[in-house]
């Protein structure tokens, strides 16, 4: 049965073959065998070049899901997604980006000889090819003990290429710290690199040292006469950026809407999201739109940032600046963390809820005819749509 759908592979004829011959093929190979027959022959297809296009000694199929969502990020894809979509992304891009292992044996030793010879003088210049070396990580982690015994946090974050430095934003700094993380974890390298435990913890603190934000000393209240240790900073060199709505770009925390200036701090830590006073979208600072109060230009915010002064990275703009800090009431902070525990509690439910549809209806779909599933997307699309106030009289 093999070499029939092998040979039909290569000729481009799977689409004569039946459904049954490729569940066979599939089976025999240990592969997923549901689904249509289109994505039954996109199976074979994948699995048959997965063969000439191996990732760690193996085809790419063989993976398991954790694995293979390691080595698609690696290769810096998507990693989200079930085993088909995953695949979907990494077997096209490693036939582009690699050739059929007529001679790979010998490609991850030049990869690693370059390396090693160029290490020396610069720590960033691996290929996407080189990651894959166990050689070229335990260079990279015996790399970050060294730089980490000198408190050289920024130069361990580089390491792979990444430019960034110690007033870069949390996304920068937490891609760097994830890509060396891929590569250097002790799971995967500590049979080959018996330090490896002592690199990453190295890499994890080097990264929560460029990302926490500064603490003062604890003031001591006259009432109690005693020390409390409290968060606290100045607001030198801090402003109130402008945050716009991510729709209909309208500035977010304008006095026409009624909010107390606090509320600047509450979006700002990611404690609370607001709707636009213009077009009504709910949103949070992750999704908010923050520019620069230097040159007005947009820039990638994080609620870690909130304490920490950064740069923003736009071209032309060095100037550092922090994120004012507005006194809140003690009483308003136990109200507002009430609201968000309630706030998850209800989203949580509302999530649960709607998975719990969603495989009833995808028990419901998988005994049914196309045209009754069509009529089932139809009722199911006219009951969305009266949840919709705007269309609850129409529908």
């Amino acid at each position: 049965m093999q070499p029939d759908v092998a040979a039909a592979a290569k000729a481009g004829g799977l689409d004569r073959l039946k459904v049954a011959q490729l569940k066979a093929y599939l089976k025999e190979n240990h592969l997923p065998c549901t689904g249509e027959k289109e994505v039954l022959a996109w199976r074979v297809r994948s699995f048959l070049d997965g063969e000439d296009h191996h990732v760690d000694g193996a085809n790419p199929w063989r993976l398991k899901l954790s694995g293979l969502r390691q080595v698609v990020a690696r290769k810096g894809l998507n990693p989200i997604g079930t085993q088909d979509e995953l695949l979907e992304r990494l077997i096209p891009h490693l036939k582009e980006n690699r050739p059929p292992p007529t001679n790979t044996a010998a490609t991850p030793k030049v990869a690693a000889t370059s390396t090693s010879s160029g290490g020396s003088s610069s720590g960033s210049s691996l290929s996407m090819d080189s990651l894959d070396s166990p050689h070229t990580a335990i260079q990279v982690a015996k790399e970050v003990i060294r730089l980490a015994e000198g408190a050289k946090y920024v130069e361990i974050l580089r390491l792979l290429g990444d430019d960034v430095s110690a007033s870069s934003p949390v996304g920068p700094l937490r891609k760097a710290y994830l890509k060396l993380s891929l590569m250097i974890h002790p799971d995967k390298l500590s049979r080959d690199y018996p330090a490896a435990t002592t690199a990453f913890q190295a890499l994890v603190h080097a990264f929560e040292s460029l990302t926490r934000p500064s603490v003062e000393e604890p003031r001591r209240s006259s009432a109690k006469e005693k020390a409390v240790k409290t968060v606290a900073r100045s607001n030198d060199g801090c402003f109130r950026t402008h945050v716009l709505c991510p729709r209909c770009k309208v500035e977010w925390g304008q006095n026409i809407e009624g909010n107390p200036p606090y509320f600047y701090t509450f979006m700002m830590t990611a404690a609370k999201t607001f709707v636009c006073s213009t077009c009504l979208l709910e949103f949070g600072c992750m999704s908010a739109i923050h520019l620069c109060p230097h040159c007005r230009k947009p820039f990638e915010y994080s609620p870690s940032d909130y304490h920490r002064k950064i740069m923003c990275g736009n071209r032309g703009c060095s100037s550092e600046f922090g994120f004012w800090l507005y006194f809140v009431p003690e009483n308003v902070l136990d109200a507002l963390r009430v609201e968000v525990k309630r706030s998850l509690e209800r989203k949580l439910k509302e999530d649960e809820t709607k998975r719990r549809r969603a495989a009833a209806a995808l028990r419901r779909l998988g005994t049914q005819t196309p045209e009754e599933h069509a009529k089932t997307q139809e009722k199911l699309f006219i009951a969305a749509a009266r949840r919709v106030p705007t269309l609850r009289g129409i529908l």
